[in-house]
């Protein structure tokens, strides 16, 4: 039983959507290499 897991998937969609946001409002910035 993993009782994060559902706050950790909210927490990765969080910031999936935040960079997302960002790369919709500066599509001229180069991705980050990682």
């Amino acid at each position: 039983n993993v009782p994060n897991a559902k706050e950790s998937l909210a927490s990765v969609d969080k910031i999936i959507a935040e960079k997302s946001k960002q790369a919709a409002n500066a599509p001229a910035q180069p991705a980050p290499k990682k």
